[in-house]
């Protein structure tokens, strides 16, 4: 998404779920729907350093911070923004997009 609109998206996770390590060019406003969304900070995704988000809590991210995230269980996320919007992987071997 390349304007600077609001937009909203919701995710649904599977259970054992890895994100890998990335970052937005804009502030990220996840609300977890159901499950439980784990998350921490930094380049490369370790299970050790997050923090358990359970149903109905938030999480937000700022703009080109890098973070990562896993699921244990099946998750619904709902991510809600502005744009311009894009997901940047820390290790470009890690985006999925490019497999």
């Amino acid at each position: 998404m390349n304007e600077a609109v609001p937009f909203t998206v919701r995710l649904k996770l599977p259970a054992d779920f890895k994100v890998p390590a990335h970052w937005h060019p804009a502030i990220e406003h996840v609300t977890v729907i159901s499950g439980t969304f784990n998350v921490g900070m930094g380049d490369k995704l370790d299970p050790a350093k997050t923090q358990a988000i359970p149903a109905g809590g938030v999480a937000i991210m700022q703009a080109k911070m890098n973070h990562f995230a896993w699921t244990k269980e099946e998750t619904i996320l709902q991510v809600h923004g502005v744009g311009p919007w894009a997901v940047n992987y820390v290790n470009p071997a890690d985006d999925p997009r490019k497999k």
